[in-house]
């Protein structure tokens, strides 16, 4: 036990403990609620910080040589994470064996943790706090596996259309609800499964609206149109999606699936 005691003390830091509980609230709340750059890069800033205490904790208990364990620890994490950020292909590899993250060489800046983690393992020599090694020890592994990204389903298009009637010359108008706001949508228009028209629709050209009962952000259309009498199918796409390539770029090989949904309405004209 008192090997252990010994090896835990980096563990009982309070800074240590205190971005550990960031990285756990980052991974579990944050991302969710306030996502972009700064809570992507939150992760991997405390990540990298806690994560060479956990990788120097059994060496230093086998070994007993601290020095060892932190250096072994500094190098390990520092070798891991420019496999998985500073290469798409060993990304991917890693990826497959374990969800870890993406590709993102802007994350290796997260790196520069690794000076403070050195000089915090190099004074931790208290080792009577044993119960908050313990607790130290027990929130990085939380947070360790809590940080390992979910597989992820991307829905490249997912905007139901409203079955519609108009009067001959009469201004047409598409409605939409999109999951997620893109630049463009087109809208194909079809009639006995032939296209007759298609209209690429601009950020500027359609009317944002919110649906009170349903709480939820619609788009309006209008378009003068000349088609003639009859029934008609209508598709409302959004444009710009990634290819691809580019998801996988972007999500790694973490469980990624997609979607490109289409689903028809129907249009009439009356004459």
């Amino acid at each position: 036990m008192g090997k252990m005691t010994s090896a835990l003390a980096p563990l009982s830091n309070p800074f240590l403990i205190c971005a550990t509980v960031l990285w756990l609230l980052n991974d579990l709340f944050l991302k969710a609620t306030f996502p972009g750059p700064v809570t992507g890069k939150i992760s991997d800033f405390c990540g990298v910080l806690v994560a060479p205490a956990l990788l120097a904790l059994p060496l230093d208990f086998i070994f007993r040589r601290p020095a060892l364990a932190r250096t072994m620890g500094i190098l390990g994490v520092l070798v891991f994470f420019l496999l998985l950020k500073a290469s798409p292909v060993s990304n991917r590899i890693i990826n497959q064996m374990i969800p870890m993250g993406m590709y993102d060489p802007s994350d290796l800046v997260a790196l520069v943790m690794l000076l403070p983690f050195w000089f915090l393992h190099k004074t931790a020599t208290d080792s009577s706090r044993r119960a908050v090694g313990f607790i130290g020890l027990a929130l990085a592994i939380v947070a360790s596996i809590a940080t390992s990204p979910a597989p992820v389903h991307v829905r490249m298009v997912s905007v139901p259309a409203i079955d519609l009637t108009f009067s001959r010359n009469e201004k047409l108008f598409f409605i939409w609800y999109p999951e997620a706001i893109r630049e463009r949508y087109e809208i194909i228009i079809s009639r006995e499964e032939a296209e007759v028209s298609r209209l690429v629709v601009s950020r500027k050209q359609w009317i944002e609206r919110k649906d009170e009962r349903l709480n939820l952000e619609y788009f309006v259309y209008f378009h003068k149109s000349d088609l003639a009498p009859g029934d008609y199918t209508y598709v409302i796409r959004a444009m710009d999606v990634p290819s691809d390539e580019e998801v996988d770029r972007k999500y790694g090989s973490r469980g990624v699936t997609y979607t490109q949904d289409s689903n028809p309405a129907r249009m009439r004209i009356l004459p």
